[in-house]
């Protein structure tokens, strides 16, 4: 049986797509959005939300930039143990995304002694 374990959407995909949400997908490994998708520019009202969540293997989420530009609801990643990369943009490059979002990263910091 065949499982997801990488998600890639290519540029200028999923426009006027308001909420993006993936959770409980135990085998993904990566997520990666490219240039220009869930753009909402055509709605007056922006709104739209981004939610990762309960994925135990998920590494790494990229998100090129102008991804999300018009999102203004929440901006949730949370219970992803393995996470080590979260790209939002381009560094030093004018990138707009989320502009219009609040942020909300949770997660559990174990300390070893």
């Amino acid at each position: 049986m065949e499982v997801l374990k990488e998600l890639t959407i290519g540029k200028n995909s999923f426009q006027g797509v308001g909420d993006f949400d993936i959770h409980d997908l135990n085998e993904l490994i990566e997520i990666s959005i490219g240039y220009h998708s869930f753009v909402t520019n055509c709605n007056p009202n922006p709104h739209g939300s981004f939610n990762v969540s309960n994925c135990k293997k998920l590494e790494s989420i990229k998100l090129d930039s102008f991804t999300f530009t018009h999102h203004s609801g929440p901006f949730t990643i949370e219970n992803l143990p393995s996470l080590r990369y979260l790209e939002i943009g381009k560094i030093g490059s004018y990138s707009l995304n989320f502009y219009w979002a609040s942020f909300c990263v949770r997660g559990i910091c174990i300390a070893t002694i």
